[in-house]
């Protein structure tokens, strides 16, 4: 028992220390916007004073946002339905633990996968504020990536896909 539970242990510490790196600069994160929202200039007397002030004394709101920015970094936001629905279906048929040992993570990065494609538009059209900027930005971000693949290894020859299956098409390929 205690030998196999090592490399879940492994993990689970790797994930705190990632998930109280992304708490701590969401804490800063949510301070800066904060300051800036006052009508602070970034990097005044004013802006350090009032930013320090909350990352030492934090309102509720920067640290639910900070709780769930951490989650977001480490893949284990909160269960969406089909994740729901997975975990329930899991927890009442046991042995299907041994099937599908995994669910949060998966489905989360299946997730983070469509925010960084050109579908994320939808999600940055659902939001607002901050959560839009940062749904665009993923948007672009990775829809430029995806083209930047295409065109330099689809368009330029460089994967073809796989071999036709006539042999002398093949031979030819």
């Amino acid at each position: 028992g205690n030998i196999v539970n090592i490399p879940l242990r492994v993990l689970g510490g790797v994930d705190a220390i990632f998930k109280s790196m992304g708490y701590t600069s969401e804490v800063y994160a949510q301070a800066a916007r904060a300051a800036a929202k006052n009508g602070q200039k970034f990097g005044s007397a004013e802006w350090s004073k009032t930013v320090n002030a909350l990352v030492n004394d934090p309102t509720a709101d920067i640290l639910k946002a900070a709780g769930n920015y951490a989650e977001y970094v480490t893949f284990q936001s909160r269960s969406g339905a089909l994740t729901s629905g997975l975990l329930k279906l899991r927890n009442e048929a046991p042995a299907l633990r041994f099937v599908i040992p995994f669910i949060t993570t998966p489905t989360n990065l299946i997730k983070r996968g469509l925010e960084y494609s050109p579908l994320g538009v939808v999600q940055a059209a659902k939001s607002t504020g901050a959560a839009r900027s940062e749904a665009i930005a993923r948007a672009t971000i990775g829809s430029a990536i995806l083209g930047y693949f295409a065109t330099n290894f689809l368009g330029d020859g460089k994967m073809t896909g796989s071999a036709p299956t006539d042999p002398a098409q093949r031979d030819e390929f």
